[in-house]
């Protein structure tokens, strides 16, 4: 039987989200999580005694990575390899070869694929289980299909290991973009992936896998984030394994009637991240008599909440409008009731397709530090400005 670990994104030295106002604690934490999730990853690989692991690029953050980080990997490999556990790699946008590294010696057993198209044979007791063939990205932009290189081998379970971003799922960047179909046709039997943060199997005859990043660094990786243990014999066996050290969360709160509504709501937090550490945007949704005060507030408020034992605030928004008649307002020949009826055509019509289109090329250049705007936040866009204007026409009271 052959069994390995998946992983890929691990991003050693991304230092997370801002810190600012946030406990020594807290800015530990959140500064240690991609290096405590790598430990995870390498205490499970031990446990379990796999054959090796592969990473799929994008191990190191920076193309000036810190020193940190690279003794942290180091250190790491240095621990599988001592395992007797062998390591494939390759490099990918944030990593590719032409980094500066402090060391260029790898332990025993680690492979670092090149610029050029390999195909490494694991061998157990003088049988060849698997072939992996892979290839690093020379810099850090590379625009070609870089998966039409590739051509299985012959011997054993045949693996491909690549930083690509396959069409149509996860991010919409153009490094080394690949297809489905021509992934799913090449003869490989299980496509190891790097680039999408979400762990995804996009197919299973053949397998192509996703790894995802093993801890989420921004508010749109929320969830468990981990690695992928495969285990083939007569079939393969695919498994997630938690690595996180904290989880990403957006949490909506029904817009309160009181105060002390709003304050159960928020000190309830604290219980509700017992289990697992968040990093929680807090949306507070709907109408509510509250309007002014919370507008007013919502500093005072984002401080006084800013942090418990279990959770972090990345942010405290305000999705609120004041507690009044929408139908009846938007019924009548006023201004405010034309602001309204514009905001409803703008939700309900082919606007927000075209807004979409003109955001497009700016999220395509900023993917990896910017969201998108899809439909849902360009409702939260229109529903924020519709409190807005109401209340530069009103100052929240109608006339």
């Amino acid at each position: 039987m052959l069994r390995f670990i998946h992983a890929s994104d691990l991003h050693l030295g991304n230092s997370g989200p801002g810190t600012l106002g946030l406990s020594k604690e807290w800015r530990e934490r959140i500064a240690n999580a991609a290096y405590q999730a790598m430990e995870t990853l390498i205490e499970k690989a031990i446990a379990l005694e796999v054959d090796f692991v592969l990473f799929s690029g994008d191990v190191l953050d920076t193309k000036t990575p810190t020193l940190r980080s690279q003794l942290e990997l180091y250190r790491g490999l240095t621990r599988l390899s001592e395992a007797g556990i062998k390591v494939f790699m390759v490099g990918g946008n944030h990593d590719p070869l032409n980094i500066s590294r402090a060391q260029s010696k790898l332990p025993a057993g680690v492979h670092f694929f090149g610029a050029e198209l390999e195909t490494i044979p694991f061998i157990k007791d003088g049988v060849t289980l698997a072939e992996i063939t892979g290839i690093s990205y020379p810099v850090a932009k590379v625009t070609d299909d870089l998966s039409l290189k590739f051509k299985k081998g012959s011997k054993g379970f045949q693996i491909a290991l690549l930083h690509t971003n396959v069409a149509g799922y996860g991010k919409k960047d153009n490094y080394a973009p690949s297809s489905l179909a021509n992934l799913s046709k090449s003869g490989f039997d299980y496509w190891a992936l790097g680039h999408v943060h979400t762990g995804t199997i996009l197919n299973t005859k053949p397998y192509v896998v996703y790894a995802g990043t093993t801890q989420g660094n921004q508010i749109n990786e929320t969830g468990p984030k981990g690695v992928y243990l495969v285990e083939v014999d007569r079939e393969v066996k695919i498994e997630f394994i938690e690595t996180s050290a904290y989880y990403w969360q957006i949490k909506k709160v029904p817009a309160p009637e009181t105060l002390n509504e709003l304050y159960k709501a928020l000190d309830e937090l604290d219980e509700e991240a017992r289990e697992k550490p968040l990093v929680i945007r807090l949306i507070i949704t709907g109408r509510t008599p509250l309007y002014k005060e919370l507008i007013n507030g919502q500093a005072e408020l984002e401080e006084r909440f800013r942090e418990g034992k279990n959770y972090a605030l990345e942010s405290l928004e305000l999705e609120i409008l004041p507690d009044i008649d929408y139908e009846a307002v938007k019924n009548e020949e006023s201004l405010p009731g034309e602001f309204l009826r514009e905001a409803e055509k703008l939700l309900n019509s082919e606007d927000q397709k075209e807004l979409e289109e003109v955001l497009a090329p700016l999220y395509n250049r900023l993917g990896d530090l910017i969201e998108p705007v899809d439909a849902k936040a360009l409702e939260s866009i229109v529903s924020g400005s519709v409190a807005l204007g109401l209340d530069l026409f009103w100052r929240g009271e109608k006339p």
